[in-house]
């Protein structure tokens, strides 16, 4: 079952409050029995959305390898979280 990665950038606003804004990028990955991280985030990618079909756990970094220690996203669950230029998304099954 796929894990969706969703990035987006900037604010969708002027005043720095941010909205849904625009979907730059997509990527698919498929949580395993060992960590795999995804392609590095876009230069313009300042937000992720992340969507997961089935449980897993996640890490963001430069190089991060995901350990079934890290955050734990349950099945059919949805999170958004920041990122820098270059970072990836590490996944494990849980």
């Amino acid at each position: 079952m796929p894990l969706r990665i969703f990035e987006a950038g900037g604010t969708g606003r002027t005043d720095g409050f941010p909205i849904m804004p625009d979907f730059i990028a997509k990527q698919s990955m498929t949580p395993g029995a060992a960590s795999a991280q995804s392609s590095a985030f876009n230069a313009g990618t300042s937000l992720i959305v992340i969507q997961a079909d089935e449980a897993c756990h996640v890490l963001r970094g430069a190089n991060p390898t995901a350990t079934t220690a890290d955050y734990k996203m349950l099945a059919g669950s949805e999170m958004a979280m920041t990122v820098r230029t270059g970072d990836k998304l590490a996944v494990i099954q849980a």
